[in-house]
């Protein structure tokens, strides 16, 4: 499954990430300044802070589109510690969580946000836990940013090969600035079975992920997740009898993964496999009945 089906909500009820709602904003601002978005950042963020090397170019502006640079990024960290972009009693607001009656939200204004290590004590040995992160991805490239408030620390990560450990790779990198001991995250094995299967194949792309598995300390990582990833990636490339072969590995890998039969049930569809597409939904279903993509796309299919 790659997201779920939406269904309207009552606002304050629950949290839902929603990138049309980012796009309304920029709507709200173009309205409400009387300039374009980009005109708007380039005026009064990215020329004042001399952020150079940042722009938006963007079809639908508003929701993505922003190019920049971990210069510039920084840049910009730096200056919201103090008030030259904004006032730091609304920037604390957006920092905050909003209530939800439903579940549970980590999510303020455009941040997530969170305390690390108890109450009293961070990573770094400092009073003060406080620290606010977001990831962002279009098309292969990946972004990431953690800021450290207390400590005053920002680490941000910008990638261009697709999905990455991103936030493995955070930790790690705040752990040898805490002068802790870190582990590497486990490289991509997606990655090379992908490049193994567009060259030789997909039984010589299931011989390596067996080997992989068999492996003792493989460096590399062949999890759920990473069979997911790589199946969708071989469906983009209109592999579907590649793409089932690999969604139909996670389900043997993870009998009670509700994602992984969700994914299966992608690729029998879009195989034109009416029936196995319906059974996989409906297995995934019966796994997870939250599972709302896979109950949409079995009430369509019957």
């Amino acid at each position: 499954m790659q997201g779920i089906a939406d269904q309207p909500l009552v606002p304050g009820e629950k949290y839902r990430y929603s990138n049309p709602g980012y796009v309304l904003l920029a709507i709200i601002v173009k309205k409400a300044s009387g300039q374009s978005f980009g005109d708007f950042l380039k005026e009064r963020i990215f020329k004042p802070l001399g952020m150079n090397d940042t722009y938006e170019e963007g079809a639908i502006a508003g929701d993505g589109g922003v190019y920049s640079t971990v210069d510039d990024l920084f840049k910009w960290d730096q200056a919201l510690y103090t008030e030259r972009l904004v006032r730091q009693s609304t920037l604390a607001e957006s920092f905050t969580p909003g209530k939800v009656r439903s579940g549970t939200s980590s999510y303020g204004f455009g941040w997530n946000a969170g305390s690390a290590l108890g109450p009293a004590q961070n990573l770094f040995g400092m009073h003060g836990n406080r620290y606010v992160w977001h990831t962002g991805k279009t098309g292969e490239w990946r972004a990431f940013i953690d800021r450290r408030i207390d400590e005053k620390i920002t680490v941000v990560l910008l990638t261009n090969k697709g999905d990455s450990k991103r936030t493995e790779i955070n930790q790690c990198i705040l752990n040898v600035l805490a002068g802790k001991p870190f582990v590497l995250p486990k490289r991509p094995g997606g990655e090379m079975l992908y490049a193994v299967i567009k060259r030789s194949g997909i039984d010589e792309g299931l011989k390596l992920f067996d080997s992989l598995k068999r492996a003792q300390n493989a460096d590399f990582d062949v999890g759920e997740e990473e069979l997911n990833m790589l199946g969708y990636k071989l469906l983009g490339d209109k592999l579907a009898k590649e793409s089932i072969a690999i969604f139909k590995l996670n389900t043997t890998q993870h009998p009670g993964s509700s994602n992984a039969f969700d994914s299966l049930g992608d690729a029998y569809s879009k195989d034109g496999q009416k029936q196995a597409a319906l059974e996989s939904y409906e297995k995934a279903v019966s796994l997870d009945p939250g599972n709302q993509h896979a109950a949409a796309m079995a009430k369509e299919l019957k």
